[in-house]
């Protein structure tokens, strides 16, 4: 069995162990003791899930090609705060000026702020989805007074809206949501990455 952790491949040399669920116990502590968590499992092709993770697990080693392992340093999850706070603040500016960019016919520059403010709020979802490997501190960390889960539920339907006033060319919704609706909430992202 080929094992890689990160996309490297692990020197790692397998004694005692029959079963896969043996090496993913031994790997996992390794993990965790150098202060990251394991955020995904791929043995032969097949991410492991909830679902399947019990039958892998059981699988004889020998019956299993390839694993791979990938995992994330706390201070990886801090740094991605931190460049989403910086990047929300390259766009603040340019989403409070929507209104009037549309009306003085810079479509484009619309189009790139919307394009950035996406690519942004991507990042974060994926951050987040990561930052949850850690459960402790996730379920602990409010963004204003929300949990991360709620903010992010409560914020969903706002984004249809706003991508539905970009498709239709709805420039006083566009403006509107933006100025009164988005921006206050990235306001509330940037204060929360900026925790970390």
């Amino acid at each position: 069995m080929e094992i890689y952790i990160n996309e490297n491949k692990a020197d790692i040399t397998l004694d005692t162990e029959k079963i896969l669920n043996d090496v993913l116990t031994g790997i996992e502590n390794e993990i965790t003791n150098s202060g990251a968590k394991i955020i995904s499992i791929n043995v032969d092709g097949e991410n492991l899930n909830s679902k399947n993770f019990d039958d892998f697990a059981q699988k004889n080693i020998d019956e299993v090609n390839e694993l791979r392992i990938s995992s994330v340093y706390r201070e990886e999850i801090n740094l991605s705060f931190k460049n989403i706070k910086a990047a929300i603040e390259g766009i603040e500016e340019n989403l409070s000026n929507i209104s009037i960019n549309l009306q003085t016919g810079k479509d484009s520059q619309v189009n790139k702020t919307i394009v950035d403010f996406a690519d942004i709020f991507d990042a974060f979802c994926q951050t987040v989805t990561i930052f949850s490997a850690f459960p402790d501190e996730f379920n602990a960390t409010k963004i204003e007074d929300k949990s991360i889960l709620d903010f992010l539920t409560e914020f969903s339907p706002l984004l249809n809206d706003f991508m539905d006033a970009f498709e239709q060319k709805d420039t006083v919704m566009l403006g509107d949501l933006s100025e009164y609706e988005i921006l206050p909430r990235l306001s509330q992202i940037k204060e929360f990455c900026s925790k970390f």
